[in-house]
């Protein structure tokens, strides 16, 4: 999961209380399906080259986080330079991509095919891939501000856990901030018997 999501500083809780700004009611999300989460498995890919995850959304496209991949912003890929990934698909295919967009900012990146004049092969194998397994669809809402919506995180071992999202901003998403707090921490827990972690100490699971 990209770092966009984690937990960010308390500073919009106080601007809630001096507005007066009451709590929402907790949003409960529908159970995924097992249906749903073979599709999500099967569309997530292991980046080889820094490790992490990536997920095969509409277009084409693997979302992914920025610092999990190899890519620069001094120019080079402006004027031509490739910075090639290597990812590993749920059936164990290996195939080559490379970044589209990165945003340091928000540690968001997207990968795609790569051009097709210079690495044919590596483009023809991925557009196969691409159109022969279902993609996970993109949430298009707004979450409501301070309201808890209930998620599902693939960690990169494989296991799934129960989380939720809330946004921590009065203005428009662009301004907003999205905070998600795990039933376990993502980075490095398996199962409530991997509490005892710097990362988990508090019980916040953020």
């Amino acid at each position: 999961m990209p770092k966009a999501l984690r937990a960010f500083s308390a500073g919009p809780a106080s601007l809630a209380s001096s507005l007066h700004v009451e709590e929402p009611a907790r949003e409960r999300g529908v159970r995924m399906t097992k249906a749903q989460t073979a599709r999500v498995v099967n569309a997530t890919v292991h980046l080889d080259g820094k490790g992490g995850q990536g997920v095969l959304v509409a277009g084409g496209f693997i979302l992914t986080a920025a610092h999990c991949i190899q890519w620069n912003g001094d120019g080079e890929m402006t004027m031509g330079d490739h910075f090639i990934e290597t990812i590993t698909t749920k059936a164990g295919a290996h195939l080559r991509v490379g970044p589209l967009a990165a945003d340091p900012v928000s540690d968001i990146a997207v990968l795609g095919s790569l051009d097709d004049q210079d690495f044919f092969d590596d483009w023809m194998e991925f557009e196969e891939w691409s159109e022969a397994t279902a993609a996970v669809p993109l949430a298009n809402t707004t979450p409501r501000y301070r309201a808890p919506l209930d998620v599902h995180v693939l960690t990169h071992k494989g296991k799934w856990i129960e989380g939720a999202i809330t946004r921590y901003a009065v203005g428009p998403i662009q301004s907003g901030r999205l905070c998600i707090e795990a039933q376990w921490c993502i980075a490095v827990l398996d199962s409530p018997g991997d509490r005892n972690t710097p990362a988990n100490r508090q019980g916040s699971g953020k």
